[in-house]
């Protein structure tokens, strides 16, 4: 139960639940405390490698988002018109660990944020770019992302149906390795990014709205997922030139790995990581 029921506070959320592949089936090897010098550095190895990927995954969230929230220089103004742009981009984005998962999580109430909007942007480019950085380092992720209720029982901890949602977009949705988006979510955006108004929060809030629905984009059977190698993507971190290394290692993985559960005879692994090369492929067609 919460610590203080008092400040118990229920409202609306966006919640990312974003989670490393292939690290339970490492870990399921080490049954048995190792014996000898070899079994030893076998198990050494392992939890170096595993924990050192959930290490790098959790460090990428830390670095975007600490170069998100550096303020940048600003132009001439007031400084009462400085702070005021300070408020407009400021970013409420709370995070939850454990194990080989991280949860990004922020509110969407004007009373706990001031302009939540920034809130859904750059947990959509965190996620985005972290998926990439981690398949760029032979590693894969899946997840899922949508708004909806829940509460802070604790300090670092999400609850509710927010919660809820993101982890099955994750675990029974999403058909490979990519991170799928809850309509609802899209439905959020889609109101803001028509609302009329000249109000400045409101012409803030419909641009990055707009610029968010830009973020993502629907398989065949439409169910929305972060267009990583999308045109909204490439023009927000820099364009081409500036993906052209991480999405050329990340792709020379993808087919590395599609290839190797085929030849192991892993259908299912087989399957997903041929989906991923499609998309790879019709988003980016390789060189030659």
């Amino acid at each position: 139960m919460p610590e203080d029921k008092k400040s118990l506070t229920i409202g609306y959320y966006l919640v990312a639940f974003i989670d490393i592949l292939g690290q339970k089936e490492h870990l399921r090897g080490l049954t048995d405390l190792p014996t000898t010098p070899e079994e030893k550095a076998r198990f050494i190895n392992v939890l170096k490698e595993t924990y050192g990927t959930v290490e790098g995954f959790r460090t990428a969230f830390d670095t975007f988002f600490q170069a998100f929230n550096t303020p940048s220089r600003l132009p001439p103004m007031p400084e009462p018109m400085q702070q005021q742009f300070r408020d407009l981009r400021a970013v409420s984005i709370k995070t939850q660990r454990f194990s080989d998962t991280v949860i990004l999580y922020a509110p969407l109430g004007n009373d706990t944020a001031k302009i939540p909007i920034n809130g859904v942007y750059a947990s959509l480019l965190a996620c985005g770019t972290t998926f990439l950085a981690m398949l760029a380092g032979r590693n894969a992720c899946r997840g899922g992302i949508d708004i909806g209720l829940a509460f802070e029982p604790h300090q670092g901890e999400i609850y509710g149906a927010a919660l809820l949602s993101a982890s099955q977009l994750e675990r029974s949705v999403a058909q490979y390795h990519r991170i799928d988006v809850g309509h609802t979510l899209v439905e959020y955006l889609a109101q803001h990014a028509q609302a009329s108004g000249q109000d400045p929060v409101i012409q803030y809030t419909r641009k990055f709205a707009k610029e968010c629905l830009g973020l993502l984009t629907n398989d065949v059977n439409g169910q929305p997922f972060l267009d990583v190698l999308g045109e909204g993507y490439r023009q927000t971190v820099g364009g081409i030139e500036s993906l052209r290394d991480i999405v050329r290692d990340a792709y020379a993985f993808v087919v590395e790995e599609a290839e190797r559960a085929q030849q192991a005879g892993n259908s299912k692994l087989a399957t997903r990581y041929g989906q991923l090369r499609q998309y790879f492929e019709a988003r980016r067609p390789p060189p030659g």
